[in-house]
């Protein structure tokens, strides 16, 4: 307690505790220096199909569809003071698309598309700054209940 009485402490003196985003007090266990961790358990079915999605712990492990009318969807915040500039998803099939959307919790609909790409491939460019109430939604048109989503990365930098 108390108030601190001496001359600012240069950053060339903290060294390997300076502050970093990963540090602070509240972040987010899924940041790890430049990327978000989607992991697997982020995935949710949509009410398109049969509403169930499982994760499939045989030699081709990942969340799977109960049901191929079903998408799976994952919301990915963006920290404070950073700008999303990349997303991958991962997946034991390339040929299926997904797609990425800025959306605002005060907004009815999808929001802005971000662009697509096939699965295991990068969406780059996309340069979304946080806000307080935006996010990433990322969607995965899936075709077979065999597919495999494995999670993702969503590259981040200073704003």
């Amino acid at each position: 307690t108390g108030v601190w009485q001496g001359t600012a402490i240069a950053t060339a003196y903290i060294a390997d505790d300076a502050v970093t985003f990963p540090k602070m007090v509240g972040s987010s266990p899924n940041v790890y220096g430049s990327t978000i961790k989607i992991l697997p358990s982020d995935f949710i079915a949509n009410d398109e199909g049969s509403i169930g999605v499982a994760f499939d712990d045989d030699a081709n492990t990942g969340m799977v569809l109960e049901d191929t009318a079903s998408e799976m969807w994952a919301f990915v915040a963006i920290p404070e003071g950073m700008t999303a500039t990349a997303v991958n998803i991962y997946s034991n099939n390339t040929a299926r698309d997904y797609f990425v959307y800025e959306m605002d919790i005060n907004v009815n609909g999808l929001g802005s598309s971000l662009g697509d790409a096939k699965l295991n491939t990068a969406i780059t460019g996309l340069d979304v700054d946080s806000t307080a109430t935006n996010f990433l939604a990322i969607k995965l048109d899936l075709s077979a209940t065999n597919q495999r989503i494995r999670g993702g990365l969503v590259t981040i930098a200073p704003q």
